[in-house]
């Protein structure tokens, strides 16, 4: 007569957590016992409790069939119930056989734009620096732009966009510091820079003066022809944009010495996406009395004055017809 003595079951805690140590809801988890095809338990993790089995003596597998969102799916984690009830394993982390999803990868975009038209720039090297939310200094990413939007993957952690040589005409534009979330979302404390998942960073041109003069051609004003005031319109091109206004014309009241006749429009841009800026003036104001030309360099007006052909008779003052020569006239 044979009795046969079954192995007890022992109580095994199961703990899902994070990369900080905390449980973590939403992972689908199966225990399956060596050479089995059917789980011994299956169930979801609940956020801030582990899971309490009951198992017979054996080698067991923990699997993740799904990670929560954010997560990466972990490893399997093998353990074994002794016969006395000891469990041993890799992943024992206080008596407590412990499986740890690390955070997935996030998505984020760099965009590198012209401050003035928000136009992507090329040319700027770049890098992010920093460290993710696990404490691990990731190595520095580094590109070029291109003048389209840069893709980096990122984990969670909080990060450093640098820009080490600005494109050509351009200010080196100060750091971006951003955060990324375990769930993606893309923080940051400097005003205006992240939108969505797009990190900006804006780059401000170089700028530069520009003084117009007019000029007089009029010997002096010898006729007292000239107006009180004259009106200029500030224009530029660059790339292959076509002359455009800048601003509203403006007036300018001269003097009796030439040189008052000058205007100067300060702190305008020397580049606009990436191409050098060109600045001229024409003149708005009209004046019959006077023909306008413009030097090459589109910094000065001169104003001529405009004669007309007169012819002057010398006659004889007896039939007021005859005309007389030798008479010297100024």
């Amino acid at each position: 007569v044979t009795m046969t003595d079954k192995y007890s079951n022992h109580d095994v805690t199961v703990s899902k957590v994070d990369v900080a140590g905390a449980e973590i809801a939403g992972a689908h988890l199966t225990v399956t016992a060596e050479g089995a095809t059917t789980p011994a338990a299956e169930w979801d993790s609940v956020a801030g409790e582990s899971k309490s089995l009951s198992l017979q003596p054996g080698t067991y597998t923990l699997h993740e069939t799904a990670a929560p969102g954010g997560y990466e799916v972990a490893a399997d984690v093998t353990f074994t119930v002794a016969v006395d009830g000891t469990v041993t394993s890799d992943a024992l982390v206080n008596g407590v056989v412990t499986m740890t999803d690390k955070y997935s990868n996030h998505d984020v975009t760099v965009s590198k734009v012209d401050a003035t038209t928000l136009s992507e720039l090329a040319g700027a090297e770049l890098e992010i620096t920093g460290t993710t939310v696990e404490g691990n200094e990731i190595e520095a990413v580094s590109w070029t732009s291109d003048g389209i939007a840069h893709e980096v993957s990122l984990q969670p952690g909080t990060y450093t966009l640098n820009e080490t040589i600005a494109p050509n005409g351009y200010k080196t534009a100060e750091s971006v510091t951003f955060t990324v979330d375990s769930a993606g979302k893309v923080t940051s404390t400097t005003d205006g820079a992240v939108t969505g998942t797009t990190v900006t960073m804006k780059d401000a041109p170089n700028t530069t003066s520009f003084t117009a003069t007019k000029a007089w051609a009029d010997d002096g004003n010898v006729f007292g022809l000239r107006p009180g005031s004259v009106t200029f319109q500030l224009q530029r091109t660059y790339g292959a944009t076509k002359a455009e206004s800048v601003g509203d014309a403006k007036t300018v009241t001269g003097g009796t010495a030439e040189a008052s006749w000058t205007t100067t429009w300060d702190s305008l841009p020397a580049y606009i996406d990436g191409s050098a800026v060109t600045y001229s003036v024409v003149e708005t104001s009209a004046d019959d009395n006077y023909a306008s030309a413009v030097s090459g360099d589109g910094a000065t007006v001169t104003n001529a004055i405009v004669t007309h052909p007169v012819t002057v008779d010398k006659v004889s003052a007896t039939d007021g017809a005859t005309e007389v020569a030798g008479a010297e006239l100024t």
